[in-house]
Parts: C-alpha cells; structure tokens; sequence
C-alpha cells in the first residue's frame, strides 16, 4: 500500500489524489518555508473560517522566509568581505561577477516572495467577501 493512499487523522490530503503534498515537496526540491506554504494554501477547503487559519498559516511562513532571506541578502557583504579578504583573494571583477550572481538570486526570491504574499492578500480578501456573504445570507 502506498503511503499516498491513507493519511493518518483526517482526510484533507488523501483526496488530492495520487499527487499529493509531499509529492509537490519532493519534485519541486523545496526548502521547509516552501513545503510549509504550499501545504497551508493547498488546505485551504470547507468552511470559510478555517480556510482564513489556514492561509493566515500560510502567510506567517512567507513572512519568515521571507525575513530570513532579506537577513541573508544583508549579511551577504560581510560574508563576501571575509572570503575575499581572508581565503578566495579575488579580483574587484570576480567578486563583482560572485555578488551579482548571490545578490541576484537572492533579489529575485525576496521580489517573488512579495508577489505571492500580493496573492494570498487578494486571496484573504476574496475569502473575507465570502464569509461576509455568508454571515449576511444566514440573518
């Protein structure tokens, strides 16, 4: 029996089918902040106010990798300084070509990161309009 068949507690994974969560954590090659994100968005189902937990979920992991990859672009000139100065002795041209590469790939994250945080945003709003058209429609 494959793992993807049963899930223990509850039922909010196995009924993605055969592929599942992990599955996504596995093939895309994601680091826990990632694999945290995605299984918070993907549970998002049923009532509306679980699915705001679940996204608020969500959101809190974004906001920490996101935090930790601004910390890491911050602390990249120190780091860069210690390695020229102390043991790879590059030129002023090979670490501009290094840092360009690490800032950018970096840069690109944190940009990416505020994209998608744009996106669960307008996700929380929608889910807030729902709920109030519920609350609305059950006086």
């Amino acid at each position: 029996m494959s793992a993807n068949t049963r899930q223990v507690a509850g039922g909010h994974y196995v009924k993605y089918g055969e592929f599942q969560v992990w599955d996504a954590w596995w093939h895309w090659d994601m680091d826990p902040f990632q694999a945290n994100i995605v299984k918070y968005v993907m549970r998002v189902k049923g009532d509306v106010s679980k699915r705001l937990e679940d996204l608020e979920k969500a959101e809190h992991y974004l906001q920490k990798h996101r935090e930790l990859l601004i910390q890491n672009l911050n602390n990249i000139d120190e780091q860069y300084r210690k390695a020229n100065a102390e043991s790879w002795k590059l030129s002023v041209l090979q670490e501009a070509i290094v840092r360009g590469v690490a800032y950018n790939h970096l840069a690109e994250q944190i940009k990416q990161l505020g994209m998608v945080a744009e996106l669960m945003k307008t996700y929380k709003e929608q889910l807030l309009e729902e709920q109030e058209q519920n609350d609305q429609a059950q006086t």
